[in-house]
């Protein structure tokens, strides 16, 4: 159930940041390989992304900012507010 969550102790042991405070809101996503950043706007990035799980499919989505598709102008509550 902590994982569904996402609040499963492991979870902290993944690589994936979001480093950069801002307005968390999704602009453009684009996936820079060479840092493994996923970037949602000019400030703000996920990082320690692969480039094996930005192309990952689960059903019909693919990492490839098909999750992000729509939610331009979108705050992404990252901060955890």
């Amino acid at each position: 159930m902590e994982l569904h969550l996402l609040k499963h102790s492991s979870l902290s042991e993944t690589g994936v940041g979001f480093p950069e405070s801002g307005s968390d809101t999704v602009e453009k996503v684009y996936y820079d390989e060479n840092s493994e950043r996923v970037w949602i706007n000019k400030e703000q990035y996920f990082d320690g992304i692969s480039k094996d799980v930005w192309e990952y499919r689960i059903g019909a989505l693919s990492g490839d900012g098909e999750v992000f598709e729509g939610q331009e102008e979108a705050e992404t509550n990252a901060g955890g507010d």
